[in-house]
């Protein structure tokens, strides 16, 4: 019988144009599997198809499990391009993603997830990361699940997924059998029924194909279908559709006490099992677990793989099996499986697991927190605190390292609420130690309370305390003094950090120090020497695969980037998005959306700015973290303004005061006020200048004078504006990101063409046009002079299209600035008029510049 759904995936998959990745959901017993290995036939006729579905296995091995499943396929690669490639990668996904490119340069190539829903977060975040890398290959992703089961991990995958381009992601649905389709299924099988019965088969399953065999074989197991297939029941006697669990327990009353005895420890074991580890630890002989092997085989309920290991051939058998022993039956065989495990392997994860679930707390929890502690030697910090969770639930007074080791754990994925509920918990269990107090202000460092960070350092005792306190305490004391324009102090610090990171070879720490050093310098505007110590920072982070300090510099090289390329700035912000994501820190997944977001916004992508800011946003509400909040308002103060919602982006602005004033982030604070008294400036209501207490060389000093420029052309002092922000931008350039260069920038052509100096004005919009193409990129302030230029140079103005563009993206103040220097160069009233009525409808102080 053919499915139409298997058709219309086959079209896509031949067509391989917009879709590429598929989301196919459907319950359990609807045939996904078969369908799949079906497709996946199909697909190899004309490409390349690898089926993979859900092992309990490590992210590492997963991936691993898929290349030697290539090599399978393409013996050829085995000694070619599989084993040059593994030599460049840092790991397995990796070198799978690398493979993939090249078989994808000159084949259509289908990957299958198949049951989706039971993937672990490691697999889930490698699976994103593959798509993300991909999504331009001559691909097709299957992403295969049971819509009943959907856990936190798929849902998370889901999320990301609307990060892709639109229309690259599809679903599809598999439906059940029609009413024609049952009554093959049920011939095909050999079973002669009468009418009525398959019309209450189909109607009590609803075309589910599991569901109809396993109904068929209850009636078989109760008697109302004889040996030959034949119905011997009554009309009352159709029996109701259990769930399919129960349903298949009809199945396990085929086994013998002997094979429910193996199983049950089979299932206890795991999902894949040794079979020779059973027998031992049930002290059955060889030929009996011969027999017992062969019999499971024959009955289809396990599968053999490799090296006397053995796995249930479907998930729910092992379920059904573990949950039909009793809680002390159970407990009694992981106790026995913990103790030939101890003798057997060095595997302190599983037999803390085993010990654990055998209820034997005091045998247990010091396999569990040596696991973790394996763990987080790896940098599988995830882990490292899943395991350590378990060892802490089951103490009543935890030792000192795991607590410090949970606080550790949550530092690195960036979860620094939670750490704080550890720090609390320490405080309470121990006097009040150095090693704690600067992991709290560390914490409060990274969420931006500088104030409580400054309190919990300032009673710490430099010249007292060892290396590696005092490494924290220096780059704490480093970063709050960046953050407060405290520069030469703050290299002082940072320096001492870095000396005795080189010192104590402590890799992360070195990475941290260069860091910081690159964003010192990205704060003074040595935007060069900035780019240099961010390498050297990520060539650190990538040693010890860190991810989450990957993905920063990463974020901190785009803000660089942008001066050169702004398509190499966003490519380096995707890969800041994608190790963000794989880090697990989702405070940092924020802020990269942020940076994405003002790129977008600022280069025209629109809807695409505001779908990103909109994902920080919800997120950050979640997270809470304070540096995020402030300058997601800020970046929200940005689009208000162009949309001319003034009101709004003061709102927006109000907030981003507060928090950094809370925070104690004079930077921030003083850059978003000037930002307010240039909207007030907007709507009439800011007169004056604004005072600067800083150097005018310093980047504050810079900042002060760029803002006052804008404040001067929105009290219509054109001539001043112009010259003040000409003077000033020759000061910024070099030391401002070139993005913020062009922010500014943007309004110098406008402020020339409203003084009266036209031939300044072209100038000035073609150094800016000039600019913008050496970036790569569009901009949005040339969309608003375009028909200005157009005119004057004896072109069609284009004043429709320019227009069309705006009120597309609800750029109200956009077109204003746009009509005002159309008019300027027309002197067209039709244009006046609209001038005046957008100005009048979003409160802008229009009349100087229709004087």
């Amino acid at each position: 019988m053919e499915r139409s759904e298997k058709e219309k995936i086959l079209d896509i998959f031949n067509a391989l144009k917009g879709e590429r990745i598929l989301l196919l959901k459907g319950e359990e017993g609807i045939g996904k599997t078969y369908i799949l290995r079906e497709l996946c036939d199909e697909a190899s006729k004309r490409g390349f198809c690898i089926y993979t579905k859900y092992s309990e296995t490590p992210r590492e091995e997963f991936f691993y499990s898929i290349i030697e499943s290539i090599k399978k396929q393409m013996p050829s690669l085995r000694l070619g391009v599989i084993e040059v490639l593994s030599k460049k990668a840092t790991d397995n996904l990796s070198t799978l993603i690398s493979v993939i490119s090249v078989l994808a340069s000159f084949k259509s190539i289908m990957i299958i997830f198949d049951d989706a829903e039971k993937y672990g977060r490691e697999v889930i975040d490698g699976i994103f990361f593959l798509l993300k890398s991909l999504q331009e290959s001559n691909l097709m992703v299957i992403i295969a699940y049971d819509e009943n089961f959907i856990g936190e991990n798929l849902r998370q995958l889901f999320i990301k997924l609307k990060e892709l381009p639109e229309g690259i992601v599809s679903e599809i649905e598999l439906s059940g059998f029609s009413m024609d389709d049952t009554r093959k299924l049920i011939k095909g099988m050999n079973y002669d029924l009468p009418e009525y019965v398959i019309e209450k088969i189909q109607n009590a399953t609803q075309g589910n194909p599991g569901k109809i065999k396993d109904i068929l074989l209850q009636m078989k197991a109760s008697g109302l279908i004889d040996k030959d297939n034949y119905w011997v029941g009554t009309f009352e006697d159709l029996p109701r559709v259990r769930s399919r669990k129960i349903a298949q327990m009809d199945l396990m009353n085929i086994l013998s006490e002997d094979e429910i005895e193996f199983l049950l420890y089979a299932s206890a074991y795991g999902h894949e099992f040794r079979a020779d580890h059973i027998a031992e630890i049930r002290g059955m002989s060889n030929e009996k677990l011969v027999s017992i092997i062969n019999s499971l085989l024959n009955k289809n309920i396990i599968e053999e793989r490799e090296n006397s290991t053995y796995k249930f051939s479907r998930p729910e058998y092992q379920e059904i099996i573990y949950n039909s022993a009793s809680s002390i039956k159970k407990r009694y065989i992981h106790k026995r499986i913990a103790e030939f495990l101890e003798k057997s392997c060095r595997c302190p994860e599983t037999i803390g697991r085993h010990y654990y679930l055998a209820g034997l707390q005091d045998r247990a929890r010091d396999y569990l927190l040596e696991a973790s502690e394996i763990k987080f030697r790896e940098g599988n910090y995830r882990e490292s605190y899943e395991l350590l969770k378990r060892y802490l639930e089951i103490t009543p007074e935890p030792e000192k390292r795991s607590l410090y080791m949970a606080i550790d754990d949550l530092i690195k994925l960036g979860k620094y609420r939670e750490a704080l509920n550890y720090v609390d918990m320490a405080k309470k269990r121990m006097v009040d130690e150095i090693d704690l107090r600067i992991r709290e202000a560390y914490i409060y460092y990274n969420i931006g309370d500088y104030q409580s960070a400054e309190r919990i350092i300032s009673n710490i005792e430099e010249k007292k305390e060892r290396d590696e306190i005092l490494i924290l305490y220096y780059l704490i004391r480093g970063g709050i003094g960046i953050r407060r324009l405290n520069l030469e102090e703050a290299e002082k610090d940072i320096k001492k950090a870095l000396d005795i990171s080189l010192k104590l070879g402590d890799g992360y720490l070195i990475a941290t120090s260069y860091k910081e050093l690159g964003n010192l310098n990205y704060y003074s505007g040595n935007l060069e020497k900035a780019y240099e110590y961010y390498l050297q920072s990520l060539n650190f982070y990538e040693r010890i695969m860190d991810y989450e300090g990957m993905s920063r510099i990463y974020n901190n090289l785009s803000l660089i980037e942008i001066n050169r390329d702004a398509m190499k700035a966003l490519d380096h912000y995707q890969k800041s998005l994608i190790y963000a994501d794989m880090s697990g820190n989702i405070y940092l997944s924020i802020a990269i959306r942020l940076n994405i977001s003002q790129l977008y916004f600022w280069t025209g992508r629109v809807k695409e700015a505001e779908k990103e800011i909109g994902i920080g946003f919800e997120l950050s509400k979640i997270t809470g973290e304070l540096e995020i909040r402030h300058s997601i308002y800020s970046y929200l103060t940005d689009i208000f303004v162009l949309k001319g919602d003034f009101d709004n982006a003061l709102k927006n602005l109000d907030e981003a005061i507060r928090i950094s004033g809370d925070m104690g982030a004079t930077f921030f604070r003083d850059i978003y006020e000037l930002k307010k008294k240039e909207i007030l400036a907007m709507m009439g209501r800011f007169e004056g200048e604004i005072s600067c207490d800083y150097d005018r060389n310093t980047i504050m000093g810079i900042n002060y004078d760029l803002y006052n420029s804008i404040i001067l052309l929105y009290q219509g002092k054109f001539s001043e504006a112009s010259s003040l922000m000409d003077e000033a931008l020759s000061r910024a350039r070099g030391r401002f990101t070139i993005l913020d260069i062009i922010i500014f920038e943007g309004n110098l052509p406008l402020a020339y063409l409203l003084s009266g100096d036209i031939e300044k004005f072209k100038e000035k919009y073609d150094s800016l046009k000039s600019m913008i193409k050496s970036l790569n990129i569009d901009f949005l302030y040339l969309h608003s002079y375009t028909p200005a230029i157009n005119l004057l140079e004896g072109r069609d103005p284009e004043l429709e299209k320019e227009e069309k563009f705006m009120v597309e993206n609800g750029l109200r103040f956009l077109l204003l600035k746009t009509y005002i220097a159309y008019y300027r160069v027309s002197r067209d009233l039709n244009i006046l008029e609209r001038i005046k009525n957008i100005g009048n409808e979003i409160g802008f102080n229009y009349k100087h510049f229709i004087e």
